[in-house]
Order: C-alpha cells, then sequence, then structure tokens
C-alpha cells in the first residue's frame, strides 16, 4: 500500500487522513483484518485507518472533489472479497459508509445507498438525474441515512400521532422528529450493551440467566417499524427539515460490512 498516495487521494476532497497499524485490534467495523473510522484531533475530523493485516490492498478507485466524496477500495487474500466504503462530506461533518463490492463510482454508490421507496419515487415524481444525488428534490427529502419519501392522501389518526420521537441506527445520535406515525414492527429491548435490541424472547432468556442484567437500563422500543414523519426534524450534526405534510421514512442501504444495524423506533 503505498501510504502517500492514499493520503494525496484523501486531500483531494479536502479530507485528512491518519494510517496506522495494528495488531489484535477488534475494531469498530468487526473485521480482524483492519478498521476505518473517524477520529477528532488538534486540525478536525480525520479519517483513521488501522491495519493489522499489511498485505491488504487500499485503493482510491474515484473521487469528486466538488462534492468531496470518494470511493475507497480494500482488497487481499485475508478477504472473502472486495470491501468498498463511500467516504465523504455531508453538511458538517465527514462520514463512511460500507457499499456494495460491485460498484465502481462516487455516483453509483450514493444511487445504491437509496431503498427501493426511493427510487420509485424519483421515477413517479420524474426527478431529472441531475437532481437525484441533492438532499432534497421532488421525490425525496434526506437527512444523514434517512431518506423522507412523500406520500398523497395519507391522514392517520390524530391520536395515534407521536410527539417529538427519536429514530436512530444502532448507537447514532437519534433524528427527533416533531410528529410521528408509525405501526407494526418488532418489539425489541434496547441497552447499551445490546444497541440495536433483543426479541422479547431473548430478553427474557438473558435476564434469567443473568438476573442482574435486568437491572440495568432497557428501553422497550419497535424494531424496524412502519413509520411516517411530518414537520420539522432535527439532529445535532445536520441542518433542521421541515416537512410540510407527511412522507415514509426509509433507512439508507449501507452495507453493514460486520455490523449488525436496525432501525429503531
Amino acid at each position: 500500500m503505498n501510504k502517500e498516495l492514499l493520503t494525496k487521494r484523501f486531500g483531494e476532497i479536502g479530507a485528512r487522513l491518519c494510517i496506522r497499524s495494528a495488531e489484535n485490534m477488534i475494531y469498530w467495523r468487526r473485521s480482524r483484518f483492519f478498521s476505518i473510522d473517524l477520529i477528532n484531533q488538534a486540525k478536525g475530523e480525520t479519517f483513521d485507518i488501522c491495519i493489522a493485516d499489511e498485505n491488504l490492498d487500499f485503493s482510491v478507485i474515484d473521487t469528486d472533489p466538488k462534492g468531496r466524496h470518494l470511493l475507497l477500495m480494500v482488497s487481499g487474500s485475508s478477504l472473502d472479497d472486495r470491501v468498498k466504503f463511500l467516504c465523504g462530506h455531508d453538511e458538517r461533518h465527514w462520514f463512511v459508509a460500507g457499499v456494495f463490492p460491485n460498484v465502481s463510482s462516487v455516483e453509483e454508490a450514493k444511487n445504491i445507498l437509496k431503498p427501493q421507496e426511493v427510487l420509485d419515487s424519483e421515477i413517479r415524481n420524474h426527478v431529472k438525474r441531475k437532481s437525484r444525488l441533492s438532499r432534497r428534490n421532488a421525490g425525496f427529502v434526506r437527512q444523514g441515512e434517512w431518506f423522507f419519501v412523500p406520500v398523497s392522501d395519507f391522514h392517520p389518526d390524530e391520536w395515534l400521532i407521536l410527539h417529538k420521537e427519536p429514530i436512530q441506527r444502532g448507537q447514532g445520535k437519534p433524528h427527533i422528529v416533531e410528529y410521528l406515525y408509525r405501526y407494526g414492527g418488532t418489539t425489541v429491548y434496547v441497552s447499551q450493551e445490546h444497541p440495536t435490541g433483543l426479541t422479547e424472547s431473548s430478553y427474557r432468556h438473558l435476564v434469567q440467566k443473568y438476573p442482574e442484567k435486568k437491572n440495568i437500563q432497557w428501553r422497550i422500543m419497535k424494531r424496524d417499524p412502519k413509520a411516517y414523519a411530518k414537520g420539522r426534524v432535527r439532529h445535532p450534526d445536520h441542518k433542521t427539515i421541515i416537512l410540510r405534510d407527511w412522507h415514509l421514512i426509509v433507512l439508507n442501504l449501507e452495507v453493514a460490512t460486520g455490523n449488525h444495524v436496525a432501525f429503531l423506533d
């Protein structure tokens, strides 16, 4: 791996990069061989690549300097397949998202993160190609990893509408929705040790085996409900968006690359 070249390619999008070697580490992305994360340094947010297997190859296969995004590929004999990440800047912060290994460009990576509901809405609302990578168009409004898709003739019962409800992915910071309506989904018990939640049977099995676990702070939530949003959606890392009508809430299709993520509401 050419560390100088990799640092230069990240610099093309205005990003800083730290590359470190490490052994016997437990990584954020649960890989035995490497991790990609973001750390705060004196100069600001920095992409941090930790490598336990020096035979891995890291290469940038496409960049979008104007949009401040790049597509990073990791390959090597120790991996079952090539792994790709979309690295970029979104409003106020840098981010890294796992994408499918068959993508070959930044534009393709951005589009492949869109759920089918978003793609259908783009077609239904005749969104032009040049507008499909924006954060707001006739087909959707995006805030971070969440898409909000407009729906027509949707009028939920007033008494079922929740106020200032959080939605979140795993342990990420929650987005606060001013008005939220949901139905369905699986009831789960969420704690700091189990951020994606345990089903009721799994929770009962856990506390039966370890009674002391019952005393930790649990929150009962819904995993993967059908949910709709209206009004203001707030998040500390993103500009507040205002949805004047009801929108279906859908999560992007980031590849977990070993993590277990869930829509918790």
